[in-house]
């Protein structure tokens, strides 16, 4: 009983016992735009019985959890728990690319049977077909051929640029059924663009061992760099007696913004010293040697700085 009153269990069965008796046939012809289409019952049930590809979603379920659980409870391993667990890490790229490929072919399939007419076919015979808007197709009053999916890679053509936003124009819907299938390809491209782009944004990010690594460059390139900030913030302090008074003022920015710059790499040279990672290396000892020298240099600058900005107060001119 439980089985029975599951709607789940029952749209199951029709989609998937669902078939055309044999030796039988039908037709359905509508007007669509400005044309008059035949749709032949063999290809709508064909369209019918594509949906069966949701039975490859438990496929896709049991090989994501795969390892995971071996005889025991298996009912938090739902579908939202393997689709979460596929598009996320470093395999979402392989599984956007995946979903991408299977929605081109779907969708192209769907609109090969919408944009169709079985008008085309030798054996039809219908009076529709006779109709001039069955005979001579036109999309707004302008004659376009018929059936223009004859080869299914255009199909395939006009999904792919579609799901892109692109849209050419080279082929176009002229059917309600048609178009209904280049929305779904649309929404269905611009929804699997944003997933592959939040998963290449989680491809390229930095794991714990690269930003340990990225830490230990920025640490050895400050160490590199310091000795080169100290060497330009000794010259240019031992210089400033030697600018001319009209220059003074510019020197003593360059000055400063020097020593801002290695105010900062001693930060970062540091940082080995203060999360624990020690360098017994020479070059790490010696940059910190550098630094405490430099820092006798700096207390003096700041104290010539000091009294510059006093005898500007009072009216004189800094020595």
């Amino acid at each position: 009983k439980d089985v029975a009153r599951s709607w789940p269990f029952w749209g199951e069965g029709l989609v998937c016992l669902f078939h055309l008796p044999p030796f039988c046939t039908f037709t359905i012809g509508t007007q669509q735009l400005d044309n008059w289409v035949l749709y032949q019952g063999e290809s709508l049930c064909a369209l019918i019985n594509t949906l069966r590809v949701y039975l490859l979603c438990r496929v896709f379920l049991h090989a994501s959890m795969r390892g995971f659980y071996k005889g025991g409870s298996a009912e938090a391993f739902t579908y939202r728990f393997a689709i979460k667990l596929a598009f996320r890490g470093r395999n979402a790229l392989y599984s956007c690319s995946a979903l991408w490929g299977f929605m081109l072919l779907f969708l192209a399939n769907w609109y090969r049977i919408a944009e169709y007419s079985a008008c085309s076919f030798p054996s039809t015979v219908h009076s529709g077909c006779q109709q001039e808007s069955a005979l001579n197709w036109t999309l707004y009053g302008s004659p376009v051929p018929q059936n223009t999916v004859n080869h299914f890679a255009n199909a395939l053509w006009l999904i792919f640029v579609t799901s892109t936003t692109v849209g050419y124009g080279d082929v176009s819907p002229v059917t309600h059924a048609g178009r209904f299938v280049c929305v779904m390809a649309a929404l269905s491209g611009v929804s699997i663009a944003s997933l592959m782009t939040a998963s290449l944004n989680n491809a390229i990010r930095w794991d714990r061992g690269e930003e340990q690594a990225l830490h230990m460059l920025r640490r050895r390139r400050a160490q590199l760099d310091i000795h080169e900030k100290a060497a330009t913030f000794i010259a240019l302090w031992w210089r400033r007696k030697l600018v001319k008074k009209e220059d003074r003022q510019a020197h003593k920015a360059r000055l400063r913004r020097v020593r801002a710059e290695f105010q900062e790499l001693k930060k970062i040279a540091r940082e080995g010293l203060d999360t624990g990672i020690h360098n017994t290396s020479s070059m790490l000892s010696g940059a910190l040697t550098l630094i405490k020298d430099i820092h006798e240099l700096l207390d003096l600058q700041e104290e010539e700085d000091a009294a510059d900005i006093e005898e500007e107060a009072k009216g004189g001119f800094p020595a």
